[in-house]
């Protein structure tokens, strides 16, 4: 879980989480990244890309480290265990973010091959609610801790600029699980014309071009952070119907820019967005539904408005990248006298 020029966001977390342990670091301690950026690739692609990892990875197998933190399990925890195989004492922190799991471990077989890759591991920790339930039953296991990946304050801040340029923005991949075809027939159903953002990629780029002609559509891919934060800023609303978020980090990002957030009612986004005080919640993924929330979303007056806004930029503290980095950096340090 790395960027890379080619997916300039994907893993950004762990970039910055790893810039964040680094400034934290005490006296004596140091940190060492070993990565592979997520790049676009076909099935023949994804396994020359993990061959290489493998082979450029083998010399660290025989450095010495007191703890592993593995981001993303699979199919990287095999490297762990076989890490583990050489330096018994070694402690073992995993993450799960999402589709590591959500997209694996269906069938007896492979959950019995995960089971086997997590026993090497002495820490769980997933990013939301829903995906530590998720976990715990494919693997049958304890996840120790909830902790999502942590948002840059720094970045991801409220500016005092006038008039917003967009009425929606949309940040995520352009796929059937962020509700891209139900955002689109929700806008098709709009009769007054919207200003809207869309940030991303992905194979539904195309069903944005069905958003009727009265509105006025912006798309951007491979942003940085810091350009996303500006359309943050530039926005009066995050619109996310999302089918399944392990976290969904967009919304706490949107919300520390004072952009309140239109959002689906699953997985980790409950924990970060409150009914009417920071945003609003679809109460289903239908194109009406959708309509329903945006239409009184873009109707709310003036004073509404600015008290939800204000409520955003207040949000979630303990989702920032320093909280978020003393949490890990107390994990390791307990591993660490453990070891």
């Amino acid at each position: 879980m790395y960027p890379s020029s080619e997916k300039p966001y994907a893993g950004i977390y762990v970039k910055n989480l790893y810039r964040c342990l680094q400034k934290k670091s005490e006296a004596g301690h140091s940190f060492e990244l070993l990565a592979m950026p997520r790049q676009y690739t076909g099935k023949i692609g994804t396994l020359i890309k993990y061959f290489k990892f493998f082979a450029r990875s083998s010399l660290h197998l025989f450095k010495q480290y007191k703890v592993i933190h593995l981001h993303f399990f699979y199919p990287l925890a095999l490297w762990v265990y076989v890490y583990k195989l050489l330096h018994p004492r070694v402690k073992v922190v995993v993450t799960f973010h999402g589709t590591d799991i959500n997209g694996h471990f269906n069938t007896p077989l492979s959950r019995r091959v995960g089971r086997a890759q997590s026993k090497p591991v002495d820490y769980f920790i997933a990013v939301g609610e829903s995906l530590k339930t998720e976990a715990e039953k494919k693997l049958s296991i304890n996840v120790n801790a909830v902790i999502p990946a942590g948002i840059d304050r720094e970045v991801f801040a409220p500016s005092n600029q006038g008039a917003k340029q967009y009425d929606l923005i949309f940040v995520g991949s352009f796929t059937f699980q962020k509700g891209i075809v139900e955002l689109v027939n929700a806008l098709n159903l709009i009769s007054s014309s919207l200003n809207i953002c869309f940030v991303g990629s992905g194979p539904l780029r195309r069903e944005l071009r069905n958003i009727k002609a009265i509105h006025n559509v912006t798309i951007y891919e491979n942003l940085q952070q810091s350009e996303i934060a500006d359309l943050y800023r530039k926005s009066k609303y995050l619109v996310l119907p999302s089918k399944s978020e392990a976290f969904g980090l967009v919304v706490t990002e949107a919300l520390y820019c004072g952009t309140p957030v239109l959002v689906s009612k699953v997985g980790g986004i409950v924990m970060q967005a409150v009914e009417g005080e920071n945003g609003f919640f679809f109460e289903s993924i239908s194109a009406e539904d959708i309509k329903s929330v945006i239409d009184k979303a873009v109707s709310l007056g003036a004073d509404e408005y600015q008290r939800i806004s204000r409520n955003a930029q207040a949000s979630n503290p303990d989702f920032s990248l320093d909280v978020v980095t003393d949490k890990h950096i107390n994990i390791y340090r307990s591993l660490r006298n453990e070891y």
